[in-house]
């Protein structure tokens, strides 16, 4: 991150308007779902709480990605209207999810998928290709990526293009985890066994979260006090 002032950017204009409105958003969910009972063997405790704490991981995870998405989507809807957003936290949601995400967090859902396509291919079939979805949201990260660098180094970027760009990422992130929410994990709790389910949690590599961790990465210090000062003034808006 930089520290000093950022140089004005430069920015094609065209008009004002309001961004159009996304609903969906993830809460955390500290407990897993519940047993299914779909008639399958169940092991012993431990086998059940390898189960219960992958999927725990995941949509933590998960939560805390809806976070960022509504931060952007705020400097986005900023933006917009004309108002100079925060660079500075749309570079570290961008620089967030060119990490973390596709070097720890799909990793555990590729496993999953992997693991259930080989037990239950004709369900895992209706989720699609869950690694080329992965592939996909990279790409927009990067798209999104590259225009915001543009933008910081005075390069001339039409206002438009900024905005297509950041609402794709916006769009394809939330619809993206919306499935897993509500079709992938719940297909994977019901068809994979607690002998998976160990399994996948001895292969999946555990990382500390570089922004919502205990120790947070210099790169996203900003961005984690922006989000939890947002956060606060939601619950006093709430209270």
């Amino acid at each position: 991150m930089c520290s000093g002032p950022h140089r004005r950017p430069h920015v094609a204009r065209q008009g004002r308007g309001v961004p159009g409105a996304l609903a969906f958003t993830l809460s955390p969910r500290g407990d897993p779902p519940p047993d299914r009972n779909t008639g399958r063997q169940r092991g012993n405790s431990e086998d059940l709480k390898h189960m219960s704490e992958v999927i725990r991981i995941i949509q933590k995870e998960h939560a805390n990605m809806a976070a960022l998405v509504k931060a952007l989507e705020k400097q986005l809807a900023d933006f917009e209207q004309g108002i100079a957003p925060d660079y500075d936290v749309i570079r570290g949601v961008l620089n967030y999810f060119l990490s973390f995400p596709d070097i720890y967090h799909h990793p555990k859902e590729d496993l999953i998928f992997q693991r259930l396509r080989e037990v239950a291919p004709e369900q895992a079939s209706s989720i699609g290709d869950l690694r080329r979805d992965h592939e996909e949201l990279d790409g927009r990260t990067r798209e999104f990526a590259e225009g915001i660098t543009a933008v910081l180094e005075e390069a001339q970027v039409p206002r438009e293009a900024l905005l297509r760009w950041g609402k794709a990422f916006i769009q394809l992130q939330r619809d993206h985890m919306m499935m897993e929410e509500s079709r992938f994990l719940p297909l994977a709790e019901q068809s994979l066994s607690d002998e998976d389910w160990t399994a996948l949690a001895a292969a999946m590599t555990s990382q500390e979260d570089p922004l919502f961790g205990e120790n947070v990465g210099q790169q996203f210090e900003t961005l984690r006090k922006n989000i939890l000062k947002w956060q606060a003034e939601t619950l006093a808006e709430r209270g």
